[in-house]
């Protein structure tokens, strides 16, 4: 018996011709050229398998790149809206301080018109009282005559 083996097209090599699976009877132009050949000069069930294969590699590399710089983005995001958080809340504590100073701001000016209003009135009084003495002094003077 002749020995027979697989190709990597899965044709059988090694045949004797006139055999029931000779190359020649598989397709090919004649008992020396391969199976798989085409007269075209097209690529062989192996090479085109390789292809797919190096093309599938090629697009899995591709989306665990796109997954990573998802995954980049998204923690980028993330950190991103907590220090919009953080900066919203010290914001709303900043214009809480701000509203309190205000508040404060108008008592103080408050009390100051207060203060002001009575220092007017006393010195309105002092000088009512200034104008009595003298009236007085004056009626005095003028009693002593």
């Amino acid at each position: 018996p002749i020995p027979v083996t697989l190709s990597k097209t899965g044709s059988r090599r090694g045949s004797a011709p006139g055999s029931p699976m000779a190359p020649h009877d598989l397709g090919g132009a004649s008992p020396t050229t391969p199976s798989y050949c085409s007269e075209d000069g097209g690529k062989s069930p192996w090479e085109e398998l390789k292809a797919l294969e190096s093309h599938a590699a090629a697009q899995e590399s591709a989306r665990q790149r796109a997954e990573d710089e998802y995954r980049a983005e998204a923690r980028a995001c993330a950190e991103a809206k907590q220090d919009v958080e953080k900066q919203a809340s010290r914001l709303a504590a900043m214009e809480s301080e701000l509203a309190a100073g205000r508040r404060m701001a108008k008592e103080l000016e408050d009390q100051l018109r207060s203060v002001e209003q009575r220092r007017r009135e006393q010195a309105a009084a002092g000088e009512q009282s200034a104008q009595e003495q003298s009236s007085l002094s004056a009626e005095l003077v003028e009693a002593e005559r």
